[in-house]
């Protein structure tokens, strides 16, 4: 796998070097803007200036939605309809939720500026998942992708629910 910067002014791919990786399912920045994906090894903190890699966790698990909560304190993942809490210290996955909505993989994740998890399914549809509550809730914006892969949420926009 390769990292890539996109230039914001006329959109070309900039390559930054090999990741290490065979392939990357899933990318979110920490608040202090390092980059962590899940690879097929497993959890991975990417070097952002050549992008090499340091392994964090080894798992076989196939995470494919990432996302560090606002705070930096906790990482979340999604495998399947699973939700998982990812310690990086313990170096656990901890199962919180195993159905998440939608009846195939949850593909992209995010966090929101108000804390609560966005998500989309593969199959189309996107969910809020609030962590106080543990429950989910469909959003049903139409969508005409059905195949999702990562969504990204800017600071700035403001987003009650």
């Amino acid at each position: 796998s390769k990292l890539y910067t996109v230039d914001k002014n006329n959109g070309a791919l900039n390559l930054v070097g090999n990741i290490g990786c065979l392939e990357i399912k899933a990318l979110s920045f920490k608040n202090d803007n390092s980059l962590w994906g899940w690879c097929s090894e497993g959890l991975v903190v990417i070097n952002t200036n050549d992008a090499s890699s340091s392994v964090i966790i080894n798992s076989g698990k196939n995470i494919e939605g990432l996302a560090w909560h606002n705070e930096g304190n906790k990482l979340y993942g999604t495998a399947g309809d699973n939700l998982y809490e990812i310690n990086v210290n313990t170096k656990a996955l901890i199962l919180i939720d195993s159905n998440l909505p939608g009846s195939e993989d949850v593909e992209a994740l995010e966090m929101l500026p108000n804390g609560k998890l966005l998500g989309a399914v593969h199959g189309g549809g996107f969910f809020i998942y609030d962590l106080d509550t543990m429950q989910s809730l469909s959003l049903g914006i139409p969508s005409s992708y059905d195949d999702i892969e990562g969504i990204a949420w800017p600071d700035k926009c403001e987003f009650e629910y």
